[in-house]
């Protein structure tokens, strides 16, 4: 699905519940996010249309987890990547594992073990890291946003100009509310109500995150308290 907005556009990638963006201007595109291993072709299949076979594409990543990484080594080998993520998920990412321990309860262990089964990940190689609080030169005005909790160097990016906020896993949704990441596979729940607090107070207009999309008016959008 496209998203077009205030003239800048938003390729959403989705598959099996996981979501990429790939954010296309006149001069400039960077993908957020690679998927699942799983979801190689049809990252590649959507990529395509937009980036040339030897135009250099900036990957930015918002956490090494095996959904949003996966992709990588597939994209890297068809064209030429400049791949970004923060210091501590960098480490994650060239050591091929998460970068905090996971804590499930009970029968959560079953479900999170097929899953660690069926996302096995491979060291990859970062080309850059980034300064979080910075601005991206690739889309100026686009910031980096350090929002630790689900991970220790979760980022998201905020484009203020057009209300745009990409949250990566930070931000979960459900029954039409927003709230901060939590879970068993959350790292720091005090520090994903931080982050959560911090991007409320952005007021954001769209929000695309890592496992849904709320393209609407942000005066529809809930967060809870």
């Amino acid at each position: 699905m496209m998203h077009i907005i205030n003239g800048l556009k938003i390729e959403e990638i989705k598959e099996t519940g996981v979501f990429c963006y790939l954010i296309v201007s006149e001069n400039s595109k960077v993908l957020i996010d690679t998927g699942l291993s799983s979801f190689s072709k049809i990252l590649l299949k959507r990529v395509q249309p937009y980036v040339s076979a030897g135009e250099l594409l900036h990957v930015y990543i918002t956490h090494a987890d095996p959904d949003h990484i996966g992709g990588l080594a597939s994209l890297r080998k068809h064209r030429p990547l400049n791949v970004s993520a923060h210091p501590a998920e960098e480490e994650a990412i060239l050591a091929g594992k998460l970068s905090r321990e996971i804590h499930p309860r009970g029968l959560e262990k079953i479900p999170y073990k097929l899953i660690g089964l069926m996302t096995k990940m491979n060291p990859e190689i970062v080309d850059h890291t980034f300064s979080p609080t910075s601005s991206i030169l690739v889309f100026p005005g686009m910031q980096i946003l350090h929002t630790p909790g689900h991970t220790p160097g979760h980022c998201s990016f905020f484009m203020e100009r057009e209300g745009i906020l990409f949250s990566g896993d930070s931000i979960t949704y459900a029954h039409g509310r927003l709230s901060p990441s939590s879970g068993a596979n959350n790292w720091d729940v005090n520090l994903s109500r931080s982050s959560f607090e911090i991007q409320k107070s952005l007021k954001p207009e769209w929000i695309f995150a890592g496992h849904f999309s709320l393209a609407t008016s942000g005066k529809h959008l809930v967060w809870s308290t």
